[in-house]
């Protein structure tokens, strides 16, 4: 599973908007760590206020296993928070 983090530039986490990212690392969750794959450029940031959910989804590779991706996230964070 992947993960997508919105990054204000190439070290530091955005903490607004996801969409305001000019950068996304991506992480890949192989079932038992976490890693850092790539690092992706926004092809919206500057261009348009609000992505369509379309673009989003292109740009991160998101799935659509949401309960999945939560509980994902929470073990995430506790991981690392």
């Amino acid at each position: 599973m992947k993960i997508a983090i919105g990054m204000r530039d190439k070290e530091r986490v955005n903490e607004d908007h996801f969409g305001q990212s000019k950068f996304y690392n991506i992480y890949e969750y192989d079932g038992s760590k976490i890693g850092l794959k790539e690092q992706r450029k926004n092809p919206h940031f500057g261009v348009d206020k609000h992505a369509k959910v379309e673009d989003i989804k292109e740009v991160a590779q998101v799935g659509n296993n949401r309960q999945q991706k939560t509980g994902l996230l929470a073990r995430f964070f506790n991981t690392f928070y």
